[in-house]
């Protein structure tokens, strides 16, 4: 994905049985096309939203 700037934060928090929970994922990029910026939306959402999906199958949810 073409972009002029691009930065991800994972904030992790600590579960009381000893798990860890995804508390917060904030994405931001920057389309070098600003006509692209709604598609950009629509993927990264999608795409996140696929691999919690995937992380909760994997280790439980909370």
């Amino acid at each position: 994905m073409a972009a002029t700037s691009r930065a991800h934060e994972r904030t992790l928090t600590d579960r009381v049985d000893g798990g860890c929970v995804i508390a917060t994922d904030q994405l931001i990029i920057e389309p070098r096309v600003g006509l692209a910026r709604p598609l950009v939306a629509v993927i990264a959402v999608r795409l996140f939203h696929h691999r919690h999906l995937r992380l909760r199958r994997r280790f439980g949810t909370p």
